[in-house]
């Protein structure tokens, strides 16, 4: 990882942007990861890959969107992982 994130308190309706950059040659395949479950795409995870960029953007933040975020990074070099926890206030 070049830049990471860290334990955060957003405001439940707020919009949350989390955000990582990276070097792996050959580029790594990206999981995002809440409270060990994947995250997909969807109108609530909006998750960008790009070759040294992942960004994840939540929308408009709910109670149940706190908890341990991951990013694993993986090639055939080995695995990398980021942890931050993120909690919601009303």
């Amino acid at each position: 990882f070049i830049t990471t994130f860290k334990d955060i308190t957003v405001i439940e309706g707020e919009t949350l942007h989390m955000e990582v950059t990276f070097l792996g040659i050959p580029a790594p395949v990206v999981t995002w990861i809440l409270d060990d479950q994947p995250i997909k795409t969807s109108t609530d995870f909006l998750v960008t890959i790009d070759k040294d960029f992942s960004r994840l953007v939540i929308p408009e933040v709910i109670r149940d969107d706190e908890g341990e975020y991951q990013v694993i990074l993986e090639n055939e070099h080995g695995t990398a992982k980021t942890t931050a926890y993120i909690t919601v206030k009303r």
